[in-house]
């Protein structure tokens, strides 16, 4: 009987040993999910404002007492409920210990975009506490995006978006756009608020979707936030309660040591209207400011262009700049703009200057359909098969149906005498003029040691047609009066009868490089030999004419009298006026009516214009 009491006892230890582990182990797995709980559960911090990591790990007893954060939220208490739980004062210690850099950094921007939201939201009468919305959702940071794809300081998804009107383009995301994307969330918002009747549940879904409260809704059989609390999506369970924190520590963080150290302010602006296609690299590298510079001021642009558009843009830029660039805005915007095309495909025209000629190079996109080959698609564009696969680095010649290839077409044109005299005239040192202040503008744009290459490249074009522009109005000025009335000139050059000199060709010299080095042009060279193209052989000689000084006032009469004798029109695009043609080209609007008999002052476009001749 003894042996079989000790047995019983043996056995009830062991069982007891059995349950007393199995209860530890499951109380470590508990505290393990819970870990795992609070980890998952504040991601939408994370996933909007770049918080990390996670409240994941224990939290020390908390430096604010429950009785003051209870009087404190009865005393913030509006519209939307200031409710005191363990939730919301999980996210107040947070914000204080954790993240007190974020909450600075709020206190410091918050001067930026509060007089924005609060003059929508009292506009379409909603709660003036929403403000503090996007403090959460985006840490109001205009241009920021979500892993998941949302964007701007309110946090649109796409679909969203454009459901609520913001444009969305390769050019303009009006998601970013702080008074446009706030007016889109007010509508939102107070759509939510009529489907839901309660303020907490149109934030939720305003951060996880109407459809997902819903579902909660019909799973819980409750219709208020913490009744649908536990089924909702992890990242939605934390929203309310971070939203409650950041109002809270908005009004109170100076009590927690959290100050602004300084508080920001957007540079003043000035704002230009563009109706057509504007290269906003070349018209910032122009004005000279940066990309950065325009993208602050407008963070709804999202390219390095404006495209057409009859509606027009309103360009805000730093209102320094523009009183700096005021005086040459018109040839700058010029010079930033191309010939209307297809938005969507012609892209912006690169242009330089060789040896007289102007070198045009435009861009254009093409999506490959199926069957078509190099060949078929050079042949279309006018360009060779061995241009398109170098502008496209093809090294085969399989292509891929809808794959986007761009077609590179250079076009070269002889540039007026004018032209090439003031290009001759920047060579020698010679009083300052209205052509020199223009072409050093531009110069000063490419010594610049940032500038990209491709700004370079536009960079030479603009010289160009800066140039032409105030050479025309100088030349017609000056054509009024005498020529012998005119000041003296250094010695231009011409032809000359004397013996020419020989140049034996070297292997690897081109007619261009001949050309430079005798400071001839490259057609005497090939007039002068006789030449039938500009292929050259090394080791031929090629006779160079000499030159001989005649007065800068003959070479003036006679570009002058080509400009007299030759017929120029301007064409009226979108958006001219005659007074901004009538500066263009240094002429009166009287002068311009005459001539032309316009009545009114409407324009047309299409319109063509006589400007001489």
């Amino acid at each position: 009987m003894k042996k079989l009491n000790d047995v019983r006892l043996v056995s009830f230890s062991f069982a007891f040993a059995v349950f007393v582990s199995l209860g530890a182990s499951a109380q470590q797995q508990a505290e393990e999910e819970a870990s795992v709980e609070i980890t998952e559960d504040t991601a939408t911090v994370v996933s909007a404002i770049d918080l990390v990591p996670e409240i994941g790990e224990e939290q020390a007893d908390s430096q604010v007492a429950p009785f003051i954060l209870k009087d404190r939220f009865k005393y913030l208490q509006n519209e939307i409920p200031m409710r005191y739980n363990e939730h919301s004062h999980r996210y107040v210690d947070f914000f204080i210990d954790k993240r007190p850099s974020f909450t600075r950094r709020m206190l410091e921007t918050k001067v930026l975009y509060f007089p924005i939201f609060e003059k929508a939201l009292a506009a379409h009468n909603l709660p003036d506490e929403l403000k503090y919305l996007p403090l959460i959702e985006s840490g109001l940071d205009p241009r920021v995006i979500s892993r998941a794809g949302a964007g701007g300081l309110w946090q649109f998804m796409r679909a969203t978006g454009r459901e609520f009107g913001l444009e969305q383009n390769q050019c303009i995301d009006e998601r970013f756009h702080p008074e446009k994307s706030t007016q889109a969330a007010c509508r939102y918002l107070r759509q939510l608020h009529n489907i839901f009747g309660d303020w907490e549940m149109a934030l939720a879904a305003y951060n996880c979707g109407p459809g997902n409260v819903r579902r909660a809704i019909r799973r819980t059989g409750k219709s208020d936030f913490w009744g649908i609390y536990p089924v909702l999506p992890k990242e939605t369970r934390n929203y309310v309660p971070q939203f409650v924190a950041m109002i809270y520590l908005m009004h109170y963080g100076k009590d927690h040591g959290i100050v602004p150290s300084e508080l920001k302010l957007m540079p003043a602006a000035d704002t230009i209207q563009v109706k057509g296609y504007l290269n906003l690299r070349t018209f910032a590298a122009l004005g000279g400011f940066t990309m950065e510079d325009i993208y602050e001021q407008n963070p709804q642009l999202v390219g390095t262009y404006l495209p057409q558009s009859n509606e027009g843009f309103s360009l805000k830029i730093p209102a320094i700049k523009a009183a700096l660039m005021a005086d040459n805005l018109v040839a700058i915007l010029d010079s930033s703009s191309k010939v209307t095309g297809d938005p969507g495909m012609q892209l912006a025209d690169e242009r330089s200057v060789r040896d007289g000629y102007e070198l045009v190079s435009s861009k254009v996109r093409h999506t490959v359909r199926s069957g078509q080959t190099l060949s078929s698609i050079a042949r279309q564009h006018g360009v060779t098969v061995a241009q398109l696969k170098a502008a496209n680095r093809i090294k085969g010649s399989r292509l891929q149906r809808g794959q986007r290839l761009v077609i590179v077409k250079t076009v070269r044109r002889r540039l007026p005498d004018n032209v090439q005299l003031a290009s001759a005239a920047k060579k020698a040192p010679a009083p300052a003029t209205a052509v020199d202040s223009a072409v050093t503008l531009v110069a000063a744009v490419e010594a610049r040691e940032d500038a990209e290459p491709g700004d370079l490249n536009a960079g030479e074009g603009d010289t160009v047609l800066v140039a032409q522009q105030e050479i025309r109005q100088k030349t017609r000025t000056e054509a009024i009066a005498p020529v012998n009335s005119r000041p003296a000139a250094a010695a231009k050059t011409v032809a000359s009868t004397s013996k020419p000199r020989v140049h034996t060709i070297k292997r690897g010299e081109s007619l261009i490089v001949i050309a430079k080095k005798y400071d001839v042009e490259v057609e005497e060279l090939i007039s002068f030999n006789n030449l039938k193209s500009k292929k050259v052989i090394a080791g031929k000689q090629l006779e160079i004419p000499r030159h001989e000084p005649v007065a800068e006032a003959q070479v003036a009469a006679k570009a002058t009298a080509k400009v007299r004798d030759r017929v120029m029109y301007h064409v009226v695009q979108s958006g001219d006026t005659l007074w901004a043609i009538s500066k263009r080209y240094g002429l009166s609007v009287d002068w311009i009516k005459k001539v032309n008999k316009i009545k009114g002052n409407a324009l047309k476009a299409g319109m063509k214009i006589l400007i001489s001749g």
